[in-house]
């Protein structure tokens, strides 16, 4: 069984990190990054719930041994929620908050923004806030007519 391209970078085999941060295409050894992993990963792999990252972005524990100088998705609660949240975004694209909360079953948006995004620790909160919006920003100029974007009007977030 084929499984689908990760929705997040559907078409590039660059870390999605630096992508994202410093809008540099990075390549060549790259791991693939489950964004719910544990008894999750299969429904991770299943829809496309995965990106690409450095080993340094994917399990390093050093921001000061990174050069984009960040903790590792797997050291970092920060990193780990940005990522869930940009997925669940892109995914409410073509679903319903319904449908994400029957799969996923949790909520990592909170007003627009990655869930706790305020409580992130100091210098990282903003480089990866700054992230999120800039990403959200290159989305939402991306989008097809017609797709489906939630309202914070109708309490999805």
């Amino acid at each position: 069984m084929r499984h689908p391209k990760s929705i997040l970078q559907p078409d590039a085999k660059q870390d999605f990190l630096w992508a994202v941060m410093e809008g540099m295409p990075v390549s060549g050894e790259l791991e693939k990054h489950h964004i719910f992993g544990g008894a999750r990963r299969p429904m991770s792999e299943e829809n496309g719930f995965w990106v690409w990252l450095t080993n340094a972005n994917h399990t390093g524990t050093s921001a000061a041994r990174n050069r984009l100088h960040i903790p590792g998705v797997h050291s970092e609660r920060a990193v780990d929620v940005l990522l869930k949240a940009m997925c669940q975004w892109k995914y409410q694209q073509a679903h319903s908050p319904q449908e994400w909360m029957a799969l996923v079953g949790r909520n990592y948006l909170d007003e627009g923004m990655p869930l706790g995004a305020d409580a992130w620790p100091g210098s990282l909160r903003d480089r990866l806030l700054e992230a999120w919006l800039g990403w959200l920003d290159g989305q939402t100029e991306e989008m097809e007519e017609g797709s489906f974007v939630p309202d914070e009007t109708e309490g999805i977030f």
